[in-house]
């Protein structure tokens, strides 16, 4: 249910989004621009953490200047989201924990 939910908010919000890339340790909560509208409430939701307490720790752009691939610290656990087809999917058991970056100290 909340792939289809992530999917409709980025078609909805994404037709006249520009690039943008946050920065280490911003909130994606705080953040107004882009995918990242819809990626801090669908984390929140998916996770059960306040959109606040999901932070950037990296993001992977593609060619065009857009993400790709965001690690975020969600309420204290690292999570990778990757854009299959412009929907944000957790991909983060796909990875081994030791590729995984550190979580963010406490806010």
């Amino acid at each position: 249910m909340s792939i289809l939910r992530v999917a409709f908010v980025l078609v909805t919000l994404g037709g006249g989004a520009c690039a943008f890339t946050p920065q280490r340790g911003e909130s994606l909560e705080a953040i107004n621009s882009g995918s990242f509208i819809s990626i801090a409430h669908a984390v929140a939701f998916d996770h059960g953490c306040a959109a606040d307490h999901v932070r950037v720790i990296r993001t992977e752009e593609s060619l065009m200047a857009e993400p790709r691939a965001v690690d975020m610290d969600v309420c204290g656990v690292v999570r990778r989201y990757k854009s299959i087809g412009g929907t944000w999917l957790d991909v983060t058991s796909l990875y081994p924990a030791a590729t995984l970056p550190q979580p963010l100290p406490p806010m």
